[in-house]
């Protein structure tokens, strides 16, 4: 496109297909759309099933794949970063944590199932694991090399991956035979039992032993420290002059708040973790950026 063009022109399946979250910001939620999203939304949505709150099938095929892609692929840096060990397996309390967190996810998701079956589940992911990786094992041998150890870590990577995604298959929604007006929202994932309680567990396990470690968390804390103070920077009333001269094209001095904040999150989510940080020292850290420095 030119130069004055203001964006891809994608097609309404394309736009749909990334729209996992369509409840209304006026909701409450965590996860939400913009209230001035509403008639993207519905536009993206025409022809869903049973409302616009649905997500496609496209939108699910990728909702899954990137539940997949996140926990397999979170659950080997865990090992390799040794934040997962055999030692991890024998913690009583760290096993219960997922287990509990496991349950209410599950619960929370709509799925009827008992903690027990959540157990079992447990129980043979482990095998698994550790079948796969000696290094989660607490009985068998530690492979010799780092190369050895890395080639396994690989070989887990790919049979987990392979193993979600191959489980997959396709059903048609109750009732949507000659009620939709787009086959985007006639079928919807057909996702396994057991596959499905596996990636939560993985997900689980990852958030009791690495996310809410003190490790990782005191750099969380850093990191909503820093985000929130560059939102704040530049939605102060002098906030305007701190955007790059493109920015400033979408933004005006008299603008509402409500429609600059839109744009100072825009703004940030862009932002790289290096960038943000290289901006928070400019911004605060005395001795810290020259107007000679290119931002």
């Amino acid at each position: 496109k030119d130069a004055g063009y203001g964006g891809l022109n994608v097609t309404r399946a394309m736009m749909d297909a990334q729209m996992k979250y369509k409840v209304a910001y006026s909701q409450g939620l965590e996860k939400f759309r913009y209230i001035e999203d509403e008639a993207l939304v519905g536009w993206a949505s025409q022809g869903s099933y049973p409302d616009s709150m649905s997500k496609s099938f496209e939108c699910q095929i990728m909702d899954w794949a990137d539940d997949v892609a996140y926990a397999v692929h979170d659950l080997e840096d865990s090992v390799h970063s040794g934040f997962l060990s055999s030692h991890s397996f024998r913690d009583s309390i760290l096993i219960t944590t997922v287990l509990d967190d496991a349950f209410k996810k599950t619960v929370k998701s709509g799925l009827k199932v008992d903690a027990d079956v959540i157990q079992d589940h447990w129980l043979n992911l482990v095998s698994d694991l550790q079948a796969r990786d000696h290094s989660l094992s607490t009985m068998g041998p530690t492979p010799p090399t780092y190369a050895e150890q890395k080639a396994r870590r690989k070989e887990l990577t790919s049979h987990l991956i392979s193993k979600y995604i191959k489980a997959v298959g396709r059903a048609e929604r109750p009732g949507a035979s000659g009620q939709v007006e787009s086959e985007r929202y006639r079928y919807q994932v057909a996702i396994p039992l057991k596959e499905r309680i596996e990636v939560t567990l993985i997900n689980c396990l990852i958030m009791a032993a690495v996310m809410r470690s003190s490790q990782v968390m005191t750099l969380e804390k850093k990191g909503r420290q820093i985000i929130r103070q560059l939102f704040y920077s530049h939605l102060d009333a002098d906030g305007y002059y701190l955007f790059p001269n493109d920015w400033r094209e979408l933004t005006s001095l008299r603008q509402p708040t409500d429609e600059r904040a839109r744009i100072v999150c825009d703004y940030l989510s862009g932002m790289t973790d290096a960038y943000a940080q290289k901006l928070f020292a400019r911004l605060f850290l005395p001795n810290q950026g020259t107007v000679f420095d290119l931002m």
